[in-house]
């Protein structure tokens, strides 16, 4: 794991070491279940720790698979983009949504 040059200033995000999102749907689409678990379940960790931290159900209408799809969808988009700015980015978009 690595630390995000996108964390807020003073704060450490660990991110995982493979942070890409030609990782991610290489991953999905050679069914690697290790590295999704490794990736998606940094991305869910993260969501759920800004839905705490912030104290709003940022996550009540949407489902991991949703989230993993929304991901696997942006990663497309641009697979040279670091997989945790795309989930960084959802972040604050599903707590501007939140307001």
């Amino acid at each position: 794991f690595g630390a995000s040059a996108n964390a807020q200033p003073g704060i450490r995000v660990l991110i995982p070491s493979d942070d890409t999102c030609d990782a991610f749907i290489a991953a999905l689409n050679n069914g690697d279940r290790a590295t999704m678990l490794d990736l998606g379940g940094w991305a869910l960790g993260y969501l759920s720790g800004i839905a705490q931290q912030s104290g709003k159900n940022i996550l009540g209408q949407v489902t991991s698979q949703s989230l993993m799809d929304n991901i696997a969808t942006s990663c497309q988009r641009d697979p040279n983009r670091a997989m945790s700015a795309v989930v960084m980015e959802m972040g604050n978009s599903l707590l501007a949504q939140a307001r």
